[in-house]
């Protein structure tokens, strides 16, 4: 990977390590991985990307990626791999860091805007949704990039509610640069 600076990032269907090529696109480096720990962090997202078979789900119980790229937690077994990005990344910080970088429980099932999300998509699936309801949740990939302001763990839902308006009016005025620019 060099000195490129890549994202790993879970798109709903794959696993994906890129360059970041959007000169619009902004990442933060987190002070809870030093410097010296980053080639680390890149080598366990490596091999979390080769291993992990994740599938698109609205869930998170707070199950991480351990240092052998497998997927553990309370719910694993129930619900296998499934998450959002937003998932994805806290699998990964997790495991990681060996401790939760959100305190996730503070998102519930009113965090998901979708009416109904629970039951349909356990019946696709056949899974009782009361077996699984306390692990539905929807944390925003801006509620994610909202985080990276805090410097203590785990995050709080009440530590970034003053940075997400403003970082959704920062990142809505960029795209529209972006697309003045094209």
């Amino acid at each position: 990977m060099g000195n490129t600076v890549n994202v790993i990032h879970f798109d709903g269907t794959r696993i994906l390590i890129e360059p970041v090529r959007n000169p619009h696109w902004h990442y933060t480096k987190l002070e809870y991985v030093s410097s010296g720990d980053i080639p680390s962090f890149v080598a366990q997202a490596e091999l979390i990307a080769e291993r992990a078979r994740p599938q698109y789900g609205q869930y998170y119980s707070g199950e991480y990626y351990d240092l052998a790229g497998t997927h553990r937690g309370q719910m694993a077994d129930q619900l296998g791999e499934r998450m959002t990005c937003v998932g994805f990344c806290l699998n990964i910080l997790k495991g990681f860091l060996e401790e939760d970088y959100l305190s996730y429980q503070d998102w519930g099932e009113e965090s998901n805007p979708e009416p109904g999300y629970l039951e349909r998509y356990c019946a696709s699936l056949d899974i009782d949704p009361e077996t699984v309801r306390d692990s539905h949740r929807r944390i925003t990939p801006i509620e994610l990039q909202a985080t990276a302001r805090i410097s203590s763990l785990p995050v709080s839902h009440a530590d970034i509610q003053e940075f997400v308006p403003e970082l959704r009016h920062f990142l809505q005025r960029s795209r529209q640069q972006n697309d003045s620019e094209e």
